[in-house]
């Protein structure tokens, strides 16, 4: 097991619940890269305060305020609803029980469920967790006999809230599932920590320097895992391949002989762990800006983002409107220097509630860092670079907010109890510990970090080991894409002799919905995932160009 194991969190929401237009599928991306401490539990955080959430109640997109039983997570006690024989081996057979609270789709019939899975599968005394689930249901005359899963990305993203009121399920005219994984949304337990999200916005109110700011992110969390962990929660449950099992139990509850899987980003690890674990369960898989079950390293995804923006200035530098405003490279750097020394003071709402922000030069890069991720938004992010660099507020404000709610829209402790586990096994001590010791422009990410135990528990030996299968598969990466870089998606085809591979040539984080032409390929691999794909209309896509 690796003895030092840093994890710092940098998380975007992808398909906001109004952005994409095409395809505004609740899709949430964000990646973690994990040092770990030299003593402690797994509730003893040693370097990154909200109550445990209770269950759910009716939010916003749902009908009814009428809530369903539930059983306290840390309790073994019987759960109602009809219980799924046939499903993962455990002491607790899982049950699916009707959920009053349904969205209503105008053009779909729509039901809901929660399932009821065992937290620990070989453990009587952990307890269970429960996890929503909505069925938007193929209207057609012929529906298969497999239905469409996207799990949300994150690790901490949930999906249930929003997509079901997309324009996704329509589109690939078979049954939609959606559901929030473990410790996320409106799952029981939610694994919130509102103490650390507070955090984050409070480094923004101040210039206090990395390691205050760091310091004030991990005193918070260890504060939220010790609050977990004395409530009943282990957090150890928490790691991709007991959400696969839970997929696996999802899939018998609901009768499906197969899942055809869209895995974006952590959702496209989780496809990955799926495939591993049910290589039967799974007919198709569409795996887009992948975030792998094998991983480089915190200092690696640093490296990675400088590698993506120097992708966007060679573009900029490429492109004669951009290249004549001066060199893009230059003018990042000197808006860093400008800013660290002389930070802007602006009011923002953030959350719905006005704040204070001082803003330095290492919070636009990350906030730079972050647009990226929006394919939509590349060709006139340089433009807006050089605003910022003449200190426009308003183009400042429009950069730092999306950055500054992100914590709002992820159960990050379970993001980080996942992240622990699925990288126990990594030695990456020395080089995460580097990284974090001088993050050069990314301490704004890095602050945001803290230090796993060394002794938690690994999903399992192997779990790193790269997934191989001949599943059809669709693969699919951004050019420009700062988090999950589109070399080592595309090399997954290497792994999946039978898939066909697509590079956005102006693409962020996350693309099978940002084209018309990648969205029907996408559509028309689930539909026949075995026949071979046109994918000459990607050669028509064009090459970044900013303004």
């Amino acid at each position: 097991m690796a003895s030092d194991r840093s994890l710092s969190v940098w998380c975007r929401p992808h398909g906001p619940r109004a952005a994409v237009q095409t395809v505004a599928v609740a899709l949430v991306v964000m990646l973690f890269a994990v040092a770990c401490g030299s003593s402690g539990t797994p509730s003893d955080f040693a370097d990154v305060e909200q109550e445990p959430a209770s269950a759910p109640t009716a939010t916003t997109p749902y009908e009814s305020t009428a809530s369903p039983s539930e059983q306290p997570a840390h309790t073994a006690t019987p759960v109602p609803g009809v219980a799924i024989d046939g499903g993962v081996a455990s002491w607790f057979t899982p049950r699916l029980e009707d959920d009053p609270r349904c969205p209503a789709l105008a053009n779909a019939e729509v039901t809901c469920h929660r399932l009821y899975v065992a937290a620990d599968r070989d453990d009587p005394t952990g307890g269970i967790v429960s996890l929503p689930v909505v069925t938007v249901h193929h209207a057609g005359p012929d529906t298969p006999g497999d239905a469409l899963i996207a799990p949300a990305g994150g690790p901490g993203g949930g999906q249930v809230e929003y997509g079901p009121r997309s324009d996704f399920p329509p589109l690939f005219e078979r049954d939609a599932v959606f559901y929030d994984q473990r410790g996320v949304g409106l799952a029981t337990p939610k694994l919130d920590c509102a103490a650390g999200d507070e955090a984050i916005l409070s480094a923004l109110d101040t210039t206090d320097g990395y390691e205050v700011e760091r310091a004030l992110f991990r005193d918070a969390f260890a504060a939220c895992a010790d609050e977990f962990t004395s409530s009943g929660v282990d957090l150890t449950d928490y790691n991709s391949i007991a959400s696969a099992h839970d997929l696996e139990d999802l899939r018998i509850a609901l009768g499906y002989e197969r899942w055809t899987m869209i895995g974006v980003s952590y959702g496209a690890r989780l496809t990955l762990t799926t495939i591993r674990e049910y290589p039967e369960s799974v007919r198709a898989v569409v795996l887009d800006s992948v975030f792998d079950v094998t991983y480089d390293g915190l200092g690696e995804a640093f490296n990675d983002a400088d590698r993506a923006l120097s992708a966007l200035v060679e573009a900029c530098a490429a492109s004669e409107p951009c290249a004549a405003r001066g060199d893009l490279g230059e003018t990042i750097e000197q808006m860093r220097t400008d800013y660290n020394e002389d930070p802007l003071d602006i009011e923002a709402t953030v959350i719905g509630e006005r704040r204070s922000l001082k803003v330095t030069g290492d919070d636009l890069i990350t906030a730079i860092f972050f647009a990226m991720y929006d394919t939509a938004g590349l060709s006139t992010l340089p433009v807006n670079i050089e605003r910022i660099s003449e200190r426009e507020e308003a183009i400042v404000k429009r950069l730092i907010r999306p950055a500054a709610e992100i914590p709002f829209s992820q159960s990050e402790l379970m993001g980080y109890a996942v992240i622990c586990s699925d990288h126990a096994e990594l030695d990456l001590g020395a080089t995460n510990r580097a990284a974090l010791e001088d993050p050069g422009r990314w301490s704004t990410r890095a602050a945001f970090g803290f230090m796993c135990p060394p002794d938690w528990p690994a999903a399992a030996p192997d779990y790193n080991e790269p997934v191989l299968s001949d599943l059809p598969a669709l693969i699919l990466a951004g050019a420009y894409d700062p988090v999950t870089l589109p070399g080592p998606t595309l090399a997954l085809a290497e792994r999946f002799p039978n898939s066909t591979v697509a590079l956005h040539p102006a693409g962020g984080h996350g693309v099978f919905h940002t084209h018309p032409c990648l969205l029907l390929l996408t559509r028309t691999f689930i539909t026949d995932p075995s026949s071979a794909l046109d994918t000459s209309c990607v050669d028509d896509l064009d090459q970044l160009r900013p303004d």
